[in-house]
This record gives C-alpha cells, sequence and structure tokens, in this order.
C-alpha cells in the first residue's frame, strides 16, 4: 500500500494502539473539480511514449505497485506480462521471445533487479531494461547500462523512460552494426 500511496502522491498512515487494534488509512490528493471534469468528458490521451506498442515484462514484488505500473503501461497502449519476482521473470522471459522492453524493480527478495538484468542481457544482448527503485544508492553497472527510473514514478516519467530505453537500444545496436560492417572491409 505504501508504493500505491507514493506513486500516486499520497501518504499512508497506520495507528496502533494495544488493545483497540490497528487502523490503515491511504490518503490520496484531491482533484481539482475541472480536472475531473476534464478527465471524464475528454477524449483518451495519445500515448507520450513511442506510439509503436510493445510488449513489456514487468517485475515488481508489490502487487499494488505492480498493478499500478501495468495500469500505465497499457493506458499507454503497450501489452503487459507481469512477474512478482526476478526468478518468475526469469521464466517468463525465457517462453516469451516477444518481449520488447523489462521495466524491473531493483529490491526484490531472492533476486534483485541489477541480477535479474544481468541475466536478461547474457541472453539478449542489447535487451532494453528499466531499473525502478526508490532507493538512490543502487550502484550503477556500466556493462547493463540500465535506463534508471526513481520511485514512485508518474505515467509522463514512465514514458520518458520507455523513450530512453529505446533510444539508448536503438543507438547501441547501431553501434554493433557499424563494427560489423567496419570489420567485413
Amino acid at each position: 500500500m505504501q508504493g500505491l500511496a507514493a506513486q500516486s502522491r499520497g501518504r499512508l498512515v497506520l495507528r496502533s494502539r494495544p488493545g483497540e487494534g490497528t487502523a490503515a488509512e491511504v490518503w490520496f490528493p484531491v482533484a481539482e473539480a475541472s480536472a475531473a471534469r476534464r478527465v471524464a468528458t475528454d477524449a483518451p490521451a495519445e500515448p507520450r511514449g513511442p506510439v509503436r506498442p510493445m510488449t513489456v515484462l514487468v517485475v515488481d514484488d508489490d502487487q499494488l505497485v505492480l498493478e499500478n505500473a501495468t495500469a500505465m503501461l497499457e493506458d499507454l497502449r503497450h501489452r503487459v506480462i507481469q512477474a512478482g519476482s526476478g526468478s518468475e521473470a526469469l521464466d517468463v522471459f525465457r517462453r516469451t521471445r516477444g518481449v520488447d522492453l523489462v521495466v524491473t524493480d531493483h529490491a526484490m527478495p531472492g533476486m534483485t533487479g541489477t541480477e535479474l538484468a544481468e541475466q536478461i542481457v547474457a541472453e539478449r544482448p542489447g535487451m532494453p531494461i528499466i531499473l525502478a527503485s526508490g532507493y538512490t544508492e543502487v550502484p550503477a553497472d556500466p556493462r547493463l547500462n540500465l535506463i534508471r527510473l526513481g520511485k514512485p514514478f508518474a505515467q509522463d516519467t514512465l514514458a520518458q523512460a520507455v523513450a530512453d530505453a529505446l533510444r539508448q537500444a536503438e543507438d547501441a545496436g547501431k553501434v554493433v552494426a557499424f563494427r560489423a560492417r567496419v570489420g567485413d572491409a
């Protein structure tokens, strides 16, 4: 719940008293009346990322964060495959050849997002991967060249990260193709 509240610019409040129980409240910001009317009457917004729909593997051990990220990506017209752990994601990735992009949480039990990214890149070099984390101290691995996405994130930030990851993968592919042509000459 904390992840959903934070991504929505809200907060989670827990109150507990011995013998009385625990109360959990999720607070969300109030929308302006004009914005609420506009959302209800406007046509669906155009995607703010790549126009080409993609298949995205989203990995997060927090079910609410996973569902929220999925909803954002689907709203941007992408097909989403969900995984609740690194090992589950790796199994799905190996079985599904049509994955165009991976968005993974970093801090997960069993296998971190960075460890997952290492295995994916070893099997499919050039696969665009976005590493989402609320922790700033996640070490950068220059071999992986991951796009970083700070948590919590909004849909426009996610759309920009998707565009950046695809552009980076495309640029890396051009360098590899250029090296192959030079070596052939």
